[in-house]
């Protein structure tokens, strides 16, 4: 696990060196659970979401803004 801050952006970034991806299945279609999480976070943080292959294994990464939303002011 990566986290970190890179060019204005905050940064999460999960690797494994597992499987990687079913080529059979389009992951798109129907995410899992945790996708859809991640999913549903990197959009209310106006950031993004992506997963790619990294041989052996997945990486999973979540980006956004290092702005802070107005949620965080006290």
């Amino acid at each position: 696990m990566i986290c970190g801050q890179k060019h204005g952006e905050n940064i999460i970034r999960v690797v494994d060196n597992g499987s990687g991806f079913i080529l059979t299945s389009d992951l798109s279609s129907s995410p899992g659970f945790g996708t859809q999480q991640a999913q549903n976070l990197a959009k209310q943080l106006g950031g993004k979401f992506e997963r790619f292959s990294n041989s052996p294994g997945v990486v999973c990464q979540l980006t956004w803004s290092v702005k802070k939303f107005w949620f965080w002011r006290f």
